[in-house]
Protein backbone atom coordinates (compact mmCIF):
# COMPACT_ATOMS: atom_id res chain seq x y z
CA UNK A 1 0.00 0.00 0.00
CA UNK A 2 0.65 3.84 -0.75
CA UNK A 3 2.53 5.14 2.18
CA UNK A 4 0.52 8.08 3.77
CA UNK A 5 2.74 11.42 3.80
CA UNK A 6 3.60 12.62 7.15
CA UNK A 7 1.82 15.81 6.58
CA UNK A 8 -1.49 14.03 6.10
CA UNK A 9 -3.35 13.83 8.94
CA UNK A 10 -5.25 10.36 9.52
CA UNK A 11 -8.91 9.83 7.97
CA UNK A 12 -11.28 8.21 9.99
CA UNK A 13 -14.67 7.46 8.95
CA UNK A 14 -17.40 6.51 11.46
CA UNK A 15 -21.06 5.63 10.32
CA UNK A 16 -23.74 7.06 11.83
CA UNK A 17 -27.04 5.52 12.05
CA UNK A 18 -30.07 8.22 12.23
CA UNK A 19 -33.42 7.83 12.56
CA UNK A 20 -36.51 10.11 12.90
CA UNK A 21 -37.28 11.59 15.96
CA UNK A 22 -40.99 11.34 15.96
CA UNK A 23 -42.37 7.89 15.67
CA UNK A 24 -42.50 6.05 12.41
CA UNK A 25 -46.56 6.59 11.35
CA UNK A 26 -48.97 4.69 8.97
CA UNK A 27 -51.69 6.63 6.88
CA UNK A 28 -54.83 4.15 5.61
CA UNK A 29 -57.22 5.49 3.43
CA UNK A 30 -60.00 3.25 1.84
CA UNK A 31 -61.11 4.08 -1.68
CA UNK A 32 -63.83 2.86 -3.53
CA UNK A 33 -63.93 2.62 -8.16
CA UNK A 34 -66.92 2.04 -9.71
CA UNK A 35 -67.12 -0.26 -12.73
CA UNK A 36 -65.56 1.73 -15.66
CA UNK A 37 -64.07 4.65 -13.07
CA UNK A 38 -60.74 5.71 -12.93
CA UNK A 39 -58.91 6.54 -9.36
CA UNK A 40 -56.02 8.84 -10.15
CA UNK A 41 -53.19 8.93 -6.92
CA UNK A 42 -50.12 11.24 -7.20
CA UNK A 43 -47.34 13.15 -4.38
CA UNK A 44 -50.58 14.13 -2.30
CA UNK A 45 -50.77 10.73 -0.77
CA UNK A 46 -47.76 11.52 0.78
CA UNK A 47 -48.29 14.35 2.40
CA UNK A 48 -47.25 15.12 5.85
CA UNK A 49 -44.68 12.08 5.83
CA UNK A 50 -40.84 12.31 4.50
CA UNK A 51 -41.16 10.86 1.07
CA UNK A 52 -37.66 10.05 0.70
CA UNK A 53 -37.53 6.76 2.96
CA UNK A 54 -41.60 6.40 3.28
CA UNK A 55 -43.55 3.16 1.46
CA UNK A 56 -46.53 2.94 0.06
CA UNK A 57 -48.64 -0.10 -1.10
CA UNK A 58 -52.14 -0.51 -2.70
CA UNK A 59 -54.32 -3.15 -2.19
CA UNK A 60 -57.07 -3.87 -4.63
CA UNK A 61 -60.11 -5.87 -3.98
CA UNK A 62 -63.49 -6.88 -5.26
CA UNK A 63 -64.29 -7.80 -1.44
CA UNK A 64 -63.46 -6.21 1.77
CA UNK A 65 -60.02 -4.78 1.57
CA UNK A 66 -58.03 -5.68 4.90
CA UNK A 67 -54.47 -4.79 3.80
CA UNK A 68 -52.92 -8.05 5.59
CA UNK A 69 -49.26 -7.42 4.22
CA UNK A 70 -49.48 -3.86 5.93
CA UNK A 71 -50.76 -5.05 9.28
CA UNK A 72 -47.75 -7.85 9.54
CA UNK A 73 -44.96 -5.02 8.36
CA UNK A 74 -46.71 -2.78 11.63
CA UNK A 75 -46.83 -5.76 13.55
CA UNK A 76 -43.49 -6.88 13.37
CA UNK A 77 -41.78 -3.03 13.45
CA UNK A 78 -43.65 -3.08 16.71
CA UNK A 79 -40.97 -2.74 19.53
CA UNK A 80 -41.33 -3.95 22.75
CA UNK A 81 -42.33 -7.55 22.58
CA UNK A 82 -43.78 -8.64 25.36
CA UNK A 83 -45.21 -12.40 25.08
CA UNK A 84 -49.06 -10.60 23.69
CA UNK A 85 -46.97 -8.73 20.96
CA UNK A 86 -44.41 -11.54 20.34
CA UNK A 87 -47.63 -14.07 19.63
CA UNK A 88 -49.74 -11.38 17.70
CA UNK A 89 -47.01 -10.43 15.29
CA UNK A 90 -46.36 -14.55 14.62
CA UNK A 91 -50.02 -15.34 14.36
CA UNK A 92 -50.67 -14.08 11.46
CA UNK A 93 -47.78 -14.72 9.46
CA UNK A 94 -48.62 -18.15 9.48
CA UNK A 95 -50.90 -17.80 6.90
CA UNK A 96 -48.08 -16.17 4.74
CA UNK A 97 -48.85 -18.05 1.58
CA UNK A 98 -52.46 -16.62 1.56
CA UNK A 99 -54.12 -13.16 0.89
CA UNK A 100 -51.40 -10.26 -0.30
CA UNK A 101 -48.27 -11.95 1.93
CA UNK A 102 -47.32 -14.59 -0.42
CA UNK A 103 -43.86 -12.48 -1.30
CA UNK A 104 -42.99 -12.45 2.64
CA UNK A 105 -43.26 -16.64 2.85
CA UNK A 106 -40.02 -17.30 3.51
CA UNK A 107 -39.07 -14.10 5.79
CA UNK A 108 -42.68 -14.68 7.77
CA UNK A 109 -41.18 -18.36 8.44
CA UNK A 110 -37.94 -16.53 9.86
CA UNK A 111 -39.86 -14.17 12.48
CA UNK A 112 -42.20 -16.79 13.47
CA UNK A 113 -39.47 -19.25 14.91
CA UNK A 114 -37.66 -16.27 16.63
CA UNK A 115 -41.34 -15.70 18.26
CA UNK A 116 -41.82 -18.93 19.23
CA UNK A 117 -38.25 -19.39 20.89
CA UNK A 118 -39.06 -16.10 22.66
CA UNK A 119 -42.49 -17.37 24.05
CA UNK A 120 -41.16 -20.57 24.73
CA UNK A 121 -38.44 -18.82 27.05
CA UNK A 122 -41.37 -17.24 29.29
CA UNK A 123 -43.24 -20.55 30.17
CA UNK A 124 -43.48 -20.84 33.98
CA UNK A 125 -43.36 -24.56 35.59
CA UNK A 126 -46.72 -24.59 35.69
CA UNK A 127 -47.45 -24.46 32.41
CA UNK A 128 -48.01 -20.41 32.26
CA UNK A 129 -46.81 -17.93 29.93
CA UNK A 130 -45.33 -14.65 31.37
CA UNK A 131 -45.83 -11.61 30.34
CA UNK A 132 -42.17 -10.37 29.95
CA UNK A 133 -40.51 -12.94 31.28
CA UNK A 134 -40.49 -16.24 32.76
CA UNK A 135 -40.58 -14.44 36.03
CA UNK A 136 -44.11 -12.77 35.30
CA UNK A 137 -46.92 -13.43 36.74
CA UNK A 138 -48.44 -16.02 34.46
CA UNK A 139 -52.51 -14.94 33.22
CA UNK A 140 -54.90 -17.11 32.22
CA UNK A 141 -55.79 -15.44 29.06
CA UNK A 142 -52.60 -15.03 27.68
CA UNK A 143 -51.83 -18.78 27.96
CA UNK A 144 -54.52 -19.28 26.02
CA UNK A 145 -53.59 -17.75 23.64
CA UNK A 146 -49.86 -18.78 23.68
CA UNK A 147 -51.22 -22.12 23.50
CA UNK A 148 -53.57 -21.22 20.32
CA UNK A 149 -50.67 -19.65 18.68
CA UNK A 150 -48.08 -22.43 19.51
CA UNK A 151 -49.88 -25.22 18.46
CA UNK A 152 -50.91 -23.22 15.25
CA UNK A 153 -47.25 -23.02 14.51
CA UNK A 154 -46.83 -26.34 15.30
CA UNK A 155 -49.41 -27.84 12.56
CA UNK A 156 -47.27 -25.41 10.11
CA UNK A 157 -44.11 -27.04 10.73
CA UNK A 158 -42.67 -24.99 13.03
CA UNK A 159 -40.46 -26.70 15.96
CA UNK A 160 -42.37 -26.52 19.02
CA UNK A 161 -42.10 -28.93 21.69
CA UNK A 162 -44.60 -31.44 22.03
CA UNK A 163 -43.66 -31.76 25.97
CA UNK A 164 -44.18 -27.76 26.41
CA UNK A 165 -47.76 -27.71 24.30
CA UNK A 166 -49.01 -30.81 27.34
CA UNK A 167 -47.71 -28.95 30.34
CA UNK A 168 -49.77 -25.98 28.82
CA UNK A 169 -52.61 -28.27 27.78
CA UNK A 170 -52.67 -29.39 31.56
CA UNK A 171 -52.57 -25.95 33.16
CA UNK A 172 -55.66 -25.03 30.87
CA UNK A 173 -57.72 -28.03 32.21
CA UNK A 174 -57.98 -26.83 35.54
CA UNK A 175 -58.95 -23.52 34.83
CA UNK A 176 -61.58 -24.77 33.41
CA UNK A 177 -62.90 -26.30 36.65
CA UNK A 178 -61.44 -23.03 38.21
CA UNK A 179 -64.04 -20.38 37.52
CA UNK A 180 -61.14 -18.45 37.87
CA UNK A 181 -61.55 -15.98 34.28
CA UNK A 182 -64.51 -17.44 32.38
CA UNK A 183 -63.26 -15.32 28.99
CA UNK A 184 -59.90 -17.19 29.74
CA UNK A 185 -62.25 -20.54 30.13
CA UNK A 186 -64.07 -20.21 27.14
CA UNK A 187 -60.52 -19.45 24.99
CA UNK A 188 -58.89 -22.62 26.95
CA UNK A 189 -61.81 -25.13 25.97
CA UNK A 190 -61.89 -23.81 22.57
CA UNK A 191 -58.08 -24.40 21.78
CA UNK A 192 -58.32 -27.94 23.85
CA UNK A 193 -61.05 -28.54 21.46
CA UNK A 194 -59.82 -28.19 18.23
CA UNK A 195 -55.94 -29.91 19.35
CA UNK A 196 -58.15 -32.91 21.00
CA UNK A 197 -56.79 -32.73 24.09
CA UNK A 198 -60.25 -32.35 25.64
CA UNK A 199 -62.65 -35.19 25.73
CA UNK A 200 -65.86 -33.87 23.96
CA UNK A 201 -68.11 -34.86 27.13
CA UNK A 202 -65.86 -32.04 29.15
CA UNK A 203 -66.94 -29.62 25.99
CA UNK A 204 -70.78 -30.11 26.21
CA UNK A 205 -70.70 -29.62 30.02
CA UNK A 206 -68.72 -26.82 29.82
CA UNK A 207 -70.92 -25.22 27.00
CA UNK A 208 -73.85 -26.14 29.00
CA UNK A 209 -72.92 -24.70 32.06
CA UNK A 210 -71.66 -21.85 30.56
CA UNK A 211 -72.93 -20.98 27.45
CA UNK A 212 -75.72 -18.57 28.70
CA UNK A 213 -73.89 -16.84 31.06
CA UNK A 214 -70.73 -15.41 28.27
CA UNK A 215 -70.20 -11.50 28.83
CA UNK A 216 -68.81 -10.98 26.22
CA UNK A 217 -68.73 -11.49 21.86
CA UNK A 218 -65.74 -13.45 21.88
CA UNK A 219 -66.36 -15.62 24.68
CA UNK A 220 -69.50 -16.52 23.61
CA UNK A 221 -67.78 -17.52 19.83
CA UNK A 222 -64.96 -19.33 21.60
CA UNK A 223 -67.54 -21.75 22.99
CA UNK A 224 -69.60 -21.92 19.68
CA UNK A 225 -66.50 -22.74 18.16
CA UNK A 226 -65.30 -25.46 20.76
CA UNK A 227 -68.81 -27.28 20.10
CA UNK A 228 -68.07 -26.64 16.34
CA UNK A 229 -64.62 -28.40 16.95
CA UNK A 230 -66.21 -31.38 18.53
CA UNK A 231 -68.85 -31.91 15.72
CA UNK A 232 -71.88 -30.41 17.39
CA UNK A 233 -72.84 -27.95 14.94
CA UNK A 234 -76.34 -27.13 15.71
CA UNK A 235 -75.73 -25.58 18.58
CA UNK A 236 -73.04 -24.41 17.54
CA UNK A 237 -74.55 -22.12 14.64
CA UNK A 238 -76.97 -21.13 17.19
CA UNK A 239 -74.58 -19.36 19.95
CA UNK A 240 -72.51 -17.85 16.66
CA UNK A 241 -75.49 -16.43 15.67
CA UNK A 242 -76.04 -15.33 19.39
CA UNK A 243 -72.30 -14.08 19.12
CA UNK A 244 -72.58 -11.88 16.01
CA UNK A 245 -75.47 -9.64 17.68
CA UNK A 246 -73.50 -9.80 21.30
CA UNK A 247 -71.52 -6.21 22.05
CA UNK A 248 -68.71 -5.73 24.33
CA UNK A 249 -70.28 -3.21 26.25
CA UNK A 250 -68.10 -0.62 28.61
CA UNK A 251 -67.15 -3.86 31.21
CA UNK A 252 -63.36 -4.38 31.18
CA UNK A 253 -61.40 -7.79 31.49
CA UNK A 254 -58.13 -8.70 31.27
CA UNK A 255 -58.45 -10.15 27.93
CA UNK A 256 -56.94 -7.50 25.96
CA UNK A 257 -59.87 -7.07 24.31
CA UNK A 258 -61.78 -4.60 21.57
CA UNK A 259 -65.22 -5.20 19.94
CA UNK A 260 -62.76 -4.70 16.58
CA UNK A 261 -60.21 -7.70 18.12
CA UNK A 262 -63.43 -9.55 18.87
CA UNK A 263 -65.38 -9.58 14.93
CA UNK A 264 -62.10 -10.16 13.48
CA UNK A 265 -61.57 -13.07 15.26
CA UNK A 266 -65.39 -14.23 15.22
CA UNK A 267 -65.01 -14.26 11.14
CA UNK A 268 -61.76 -16.56 11.33
CA UNK A 269 -64.06 -18.72 13.71
CA UNK A 270 -66.81 -19.14 11.35
CA UNK A 271 -64.57 -19.27 8.08
CA UNK A 272 -63.24 -22.73 10.07
CA UNK A 273 -66.61 -23.87 11.35
CA UNK A 274 -68.94 -23.24 8.80
CA UNK A 275 -68.30 -23.63 4.30
CA UNK A 276 -71.14 -20.95 4.28
CA UNK A 277 -69.21 -17.90 4.19
CA UNK A 278 -72.08 -15.21 3.64
CA UNK A 279 -72.04 -14.20 7.52
CA UNK A 280 -68.57 -13.56 7.86
CA UNK A 281 -68.57 -11.84 4.48
CA UNK A 282 -70.99 -9.89 6.28
CA UNK A 283 -69.01 -9.54 9.04
CA UNK A 284 -65.54 -8.99 6.78
CA UNK A 285 -67.50 -5.93 5.57
CA UNK A 286 -68.32 -3.81 8.87
CA UNK A 287 -64.11 -4.61 9.94
CA UNK A 288 -63.14 -2.69 6.81
CA UNK A 289 -65.63 0.47 7.69
CA UNK A 290 -64.21 -0.18 11.71
CA UNK A 291 -60.77 -0.31 10.14
CA UNK A 292 -60.80 3.01 8.49
CA UNK A 293 -62.26 4.57 11.89
CA UNK A 294 -59.38 2.79 14.17
CA UNK A 295 -56.78 5.20 14.23
CA UNK A 296 -54.47 3.65 16.93
CA UNK A 297 -55.28 -0.18 16.45
CA UNK A 298 -54.03 -2.77 18.87
CA UNK A 299 -51.42 -5.40 18.64
CA UNK A 300 -55.02 -7.92 19.04
CA UNK A 301 -56.47 -6.18 16.65
CA UNK A 302 -54.49 -6.22 14.09
CA UNK A 303 -53.20 -9.48 14.13
CA UNK A 304 -56.76 -11.03 13.95
CA UNK A 305 -57.82 -8.95 11.27
CA UNK A 306 -54.61 -10.22 9.39
CA UNK A 307 -56.08 -13.47 9.83
CA UNK A 308 -59.48 -12.65 9.24
CA UNK A 309 -58.21 -11.28 6.15
CA UNK A 310 -56.74 -14.36 5.26
CA UNK A 311 -59.47 -16.55 5.91
CA UNK A 312 -61.80 -14.71 4.06
CA UNK A 313 -59.98 -15.36 0.00
CA UNK A 314 -62.58 -16.90 -2.78
CA UNK A 315 -65.41 -15.32 -1.30
CA UNK A 316 -65.44 -12.26 -3.76
CA UNK A 317 -65.72 -11.69 -7.33
CA UNK A 318 -62.85 -11.88 -9.90
CA UNK A 319 -60.81 -8.67 -10.01
CA UNK A 320 -59.76 -6.68 -13.18
CA UNK A 321 -57.78 -3.39 -13.31
CA UNK A 322 -54.90 -1.59 -14.53
CA UNK A 323 -52.61 0.29 -12.90
CA UNK A 324 -50.34 2.81 -13.48
CA UNK A 325 -51.28 1.33 -17.86
CA UNK A 326 -50.34 -1.81 -16.74
CA UNK A 327 -53.18 -4.32 -16.47
CA UNK A 328 -53.00 -6.65 -13.54
CA UNK A 329 -52.26 -10.45 -14.10
CA UNK A 330 -55.03 -13.07 -13.95
CA UNK A 331 -56.22 -12.82 -10.14
CA UNK A 332 -58.31 -15.53 -8.63
CA UNK A 333 -61.53 -14.97 -7.41
CA UNK A 334 -61.62 -12.72 -3.95
CA UNK A 335 -57.58 -12.86 -4.15
CA UNK A 336 -56.66 -8.98 -3.70
CA UNK A 337 -53.70 -7.99 -5.42
CA UNK A 338 -50.69 -5.43 -3.51
CA UNK A 339 -49.27 -2.57 -5.79
CA UNK A 340 -46.07 -1.72 -4.38
CA UNK A 341 -45.97 2.38 -5.21
CA UNK A 342 -42.63 4.13 -5.28
CA UNK A 343 -42.71 7.16 -3.02
CA UNK A 344 -39.60 9.08 -3.94
CA UNK A 345 -39.37 7.70 -7.74
CA UNK A 346 -40.93 9.68 -10.78
CA UNK A 347 -43.90 7.39 -11.19
CA UNK A 348 -45.42 8.56 -7.84
CA UNK A 349 -44.61 12.12 -8.78
CA UNK A 350 -46.21 11.92 -11.90
CA UNK A 351 -48.97 10.25 -10.26
CA UNK A 352 -50.57 6.93 -10.95
CA UNK A 353 -54.34 5.83 -12.45
CA UNK A 354 -56.34 3.03 -11.19
CA UNK A 355 -58.40 2.23 -14.36
CA UNK A 356 -61.40 -0.50 -13.49
CA UNK A 357 -63.12 -2.18 -16.49
CA UNK A 358 -64.41 -4.80 -14.20
CA UNK A 359 -68.38 -5.02 -13.52
CA UNK A 360 -68.00 -5.17 -10.19
CA UNK A 361 -66.89 -2.07 -7.54
CA UNK A 362 -63.14 -1.89 -7.04
CA UNK A 363 -61.56 -1.25 -3.27
CA UNK A 364 -58.58 0.26 -3.03
CA UNK A 365 -56.53 0.62 0.63
CA UNK A 366 -53.63 2.65 0.24
CA UNK A 367 -51.49 2.59 3.32
CA UNK A 368 -48.63 5.07 3.69
CA UNK A 369 -45.33 4.29 6.27
CA UNK A 370 -43.14 7.06 6.86
CA UNK A 371 -41.63 9.04 9.43
CA UNK A 372 -43.89 12.47 9.82
CA UNK A 373 -42.36 15.56 8.66
CA UNK A 374 -43.64 17.21 12.22
CA UNK A 375 -43.19 16.49 15.71
CA UNK A 376 -46.80 14.53 17.18
CA UNK A 377 -49.14 17.78 18.88
CA UNK A 378 -49.37 17.55 22.85
CA UNK A 379 -52.37 15.16 23.28
CA UNK A 380 -53.59 13.73 26.84
CA UNK A 381 -56.74 11.30 26.33
CA UNK A 382 -57.25 9.03 28.89
CA UNK A 383 -54.31 10.17 30.70
CA UNK A 384 -51.41 12.90 31.54
CA UNK A 385 -47.95 12.58 31.56
CA UNK A 386 -45.06 15.12 31.69
CA UNK A 387 -40.72 14.67 32.07
CA UNK A 388 -38.73 16.70 34.57
CA UNK A 389 -34.99 16.90 34.81
CA UNK A 390 -33.04 16.75 38.02
CA UNK A 391 -30.17 17.06 40.04
CA UNK A 392 -29.26 13.38 40.76
CA UNK A 393 -27.66 14.56 44.22
CA UNK A 394 -30.01 17.23 45.81
CA UNK A 395 -33.12 16.80 43.46
CA UNK A 396 -32.98 20.48 42.13
CA UNK A 397 -35.06 20.71 38.66
CA UNK A 398 -32.57 21.21 35.98
CA UNK A 399 -33.38 23.46 32.77
CA UNK A 400 -34.03 20.27 30.70
CA UNK A 401 -32.89 22.56 26.82
CA UNK A 402 -29.71 23.01 27.89
CA UNK A 403 -26.85 20.66 29.25
CA UNK A 404 -23.60 20.55 29.94
CA UNK A 405 -21.28 17.69 28.64
CA UNK A 406 -20.85 15.05 30.37
CA UNK A 407 -23.22 16.34 32.73
CA UNK A 408 -25.59 13.69 34.78
CA UNK A 409 -29.06 14.06 35.29
CA UNK A 410 -32.39 12.31 36.61
CA UNK A 411 -35.20 12.48 34.47
CA UNK A 412 -38.20 11.76 36.04
CA UNK A 413 -41.46 10.91 34.05
CA UNK A 414 -44.58 11.29 36.48
CA UNK A 415 -48.22 10.42 34.89
CA UNK A 416 -52.10 9.61 35.76
CA UNK A 417 -54.76 7.90 34.59
CA UNK A 418 -57.95 10.00 34.13
CA UNK A 419 -60.15 6.42 33.23
CA UNK A 420 -62.43 4.53 35.44
CA UNK A 421 -60.97 1.56 34.20
CA UNK A 422 -59.78 -1.47 36.84
CA UNK A 423 -56.95 -2.92 34.64
CA UNK A 424 -54.89 -1.20 32.49
CA UNK A 425 -51.55 -2.00 31.26
CA UNK A 426 -49.91 0.61 30.24
CA UNK A 427 -46.59 1.15 28.30
CA UNK A 428 -44.38 4.62 28.99
CA UNK A 429 -42.41 5.39 26.04
CA UNK A 430 -39.35 8.16 26.55
CA UNK A 431 -37.57 8.04 23.25
CA UNK A 432 -34.29 9.74 23.63
CA UNK A 433 -32.55 12.93 21.95
CA UNK A 434 -29.49 11.90 20.28
CA UNK A 435 -27.03 14.18 22.36
CA UNK A 436 -28.59 12.41 25.28
CA UNK A 437 -27.79 8.53 26.58
CA UNK A 438 -29.17 6.38 29.25
CA UNK A 439 -26.46 6.11 32.38
CA UNK A 440 -29.04 3.44 35.07
CA UNK A 441 -32.25 2.76 35.40
CA UNK A 442 -31.91 0.54 38.67
CA UNK A 443 -33.59 2.59 40.79
CA UNK A 444 -34.89 0.51 43.28
CA UNK A 445 -32.21 -1.80 44.03
CA UNK A 446 -29.44 0.85 43.64
CA UNK A 447 -31.70 3.36 45.90
CA UNK A 448 -30.60 6.41 43.68
CA UNK A 449 -33.59 7.47 44.94
CA UNK A 450 -33.26 6.79 48.13
CA UNK A 451 -30.71 10.06 47.85
CA UNK A 452 -33.40 12.42 46.54
CA UNK A 453 -36.43 12.04 49.09
CA UNK A 454 -38.19 14.93 47.49
CA UNK A 455 -38.93 13.29 44.31
CA UNK A 456 -39.65 9.57 46.28
CA UNK A 457 -39.52 6.10 44.97
CA UNK A 458 -40.44 4.61 41.71
CA UNK A 459 -43.63 3.41 41.07
CA UNK A 460 -43.65 -0.64 40.41
CA UNK A 461 -42.94 -1.56 37.05
CA UNK A 462 -43.74 -4.94 34.94
CA UNK A 463 -40.94 -4.51 32.37
CA UNK A 464 -38.03 -2.05 32.26
CA UNK A 465 -35.91 -2.09 29.23
CA UNK A 466 -32.69 0.73 28.70
CA UNK A 467 -32.21 0.75 24.96
CA UNK A 468 -30.16 2.59 22.51
CA UNK A 469 -32.66 5.27 21.82
CA UNK A 470 -35.30 5.05 24.29
CA UNK A 471 -36.65 4.45 28.04
CA UNK A 472 -39.52 2.15 28.08
CA UNK A 473 -41.17 0.84 31.02
CA UNK A 474 -44.73 -1.16 31.60
CA UNK A 475 -46.72 -1.25 33.95
CA UNK A 476 -50.48 -2.41 35.04
CA UNK A 477 -52.31 0.27 36.84
CA UNK A 478 -56.03 0.34 38.71
CA UNK A 479 -58.63 3.32 38.47
CA UNK A 480 -57.37 6.74 38.23
CA UNK A 481 -53.71 5.70 39.21
CA UNK A 482 -50.72 7.59 39.35
CA UNK A 483 -47.21 6.75 38.56
CA UNK A 484 -43.82 8.07 38.75
CA UNK A 485 -40.93 6.86 36.91
CA UNK A 486 -37.12 7.63 36.88
CA UNK A 487 -33.58 7.18 35.04
CA UNK A 488 -30.34 8.60 35.48
CA UNK A 489 -29.22 9.97 31.86
CA UNK A 490 -25.64 11.69 30.69
CA UNK A 491 -25.25 14.57 28.02
CA UNK A 492 -22.67 13.40 25.93
CA UNK A 493 -22.48 15.14 22.66
CA UNK A 494 -22.45 18.90 21.68
CA UNK A 495 -24.90 19.76 19.12
CA UNK A 496 -28.54 20.87 19.07
CA UNK A 497 -31.21 18.02 18.96
CA UNK A 498 -34.67 17.12 18.60
CA UNK A 499 -36.17 16.22 21.60
CA UNK A 500 -39.64 13.80 21.63
CA UNK A 501 -42.30 13.93 24.19
CA UNK A 502 -42.08 11.20 26.49
CA UNK A 503 -45.32 9.21 25.85
CA UNK A 504 -48.09 6.85 27.46
CA UNK A 505 -50.40 4.42 26.13
CA UNK A 506 -52.61 1.82 27.10
CA UNK A 507 -51.33 -1.41 25.07
CA UNK A 508 -54.42 -2.86 25.07
CA UNK A 509 -56.56 -0.02 23.79
CA UNK A 510 -53.92 2.62 22.34
CA UNK A 511 -56.52 5.05 21.34
CA UNK A 512 -56.42 6.52 25.13
CA UNK A 513 -52.93 7.84 25.40
CA UNK A 514 -50.83 11.17 26.11
CA UNK A 515 -47.79 12.48 24.83
CA UNK A 516 -46.18 15.63 26.12
CA UNK A 517 -44.55 18.39 23.28
CA UNK A 518 -41.42 17.75 21.46
CA UNK A 519 -39.12 20.40 22.49
CA UNK A 520 -35.11 20.75 22.00
CA UNK A 521 -31.99 19.58 23.73
CA UNK A 522 -29.02 21.85 23.79
CA UNK A 523 -25.26 20.36 24.69
CA UNK A 524 -22.55 22.17 25.23
CA UNK A 525 -18.77 21.45 25.23
CA UNK A 526 -16.61 22.47 28.02
CA UNK A 527 -15.66 25.83 26.18
CA UNK A 528 -19.64 26.85 25.61
CA UNK A 529 -19.41 25.70 21.88
CA UNK A 530 -22.17 23.31 20.18
CA UNK A 531 -19.90 21.25 18.41
CA UNK A 532 -17.75 18.01 19.19
CA UNK A 533 -14.18 19.10 18.80
CA UNK A 534 -12.24 17.54 16.03
CA UNK A 535 -10.19 14.98 17.74
CA UNK A 536 -13.08 13.65 20.26
CA UNK A 537 -15.35 11.35 18.23
CA UNK A 538 -18.51 11.91 18.91
CA UNK A 539 -20.53 8.79 20.44
CA UNK A 540 -23.86 7.99 19.08
CA UNK A 541 -26.64 5.55 19.71
CA UNK A 542 -27.47 2.99 17.21
CA UNK A 543 -31.21 3.96 16.34
CA UNK A 544 -34.16 1.36 16.42
CA UNK A 545 -37.15 1.82 14.40
CA UNK A 546 -39.73 3.56 16.20
CA UNK A 547 -43.12 2.15 17.71
CA UNK A 548 -45.22 1.74 14.69
CA UNK A 549 -48.80 4.39 15.51
CA UNK A 550 -51.25 4.36 12.98
CA UNK A 551 -53.55 7.41 11.55
CA UNK A 552 -56.17 6.37 9.66
CA UNK A 553 -57.59 9.11 6.71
Amino acid sequence: PTARPASQPPARDFELVVRPAAPVVTVRSLRRVAPGATERLDASVLAGVHPARARASLLLASGPALAAAAMIEELVAYPYGCTEQALSAALPQLYADRADMAAQNMAAQNNVRTAVNNVLGRQRSDGSFGAWSVLGEGTPWLTAYAYDVLTRARSAGQDVPKASLDLTAAHLRRLLDSREDPRAAAYAAYVLAREGAIKPAEVRRYALAHGDKATTRLELAHVAAALAAIGERPPAMALFDAAVRKTRGAAIFDDYGSDLRAAAALVTLLAAASPDAALAARLATSLEESVARNTHPSTQELAWLAVAASRLQGDAAPLRATVGGSALAAIPAGRPQRVTLQPGAQPLRAGYTVQHPGTTPLRLQLSVRGAPTAAPAAVADGYRIARTLHDPGTGTPVDGRTLRQGQLVLVVIQGASTRDAAIQKVLVADLLPAGREIESTQMDGAGELGLVPVIGRASRTDFTSARDDRYVAALTLGARGRFQLAYLARAVTPGVYEAPGVLVEDMVAPRFRAQAAAGRLTVTAADGSTMARANQPARTQAARTPAARVVSR
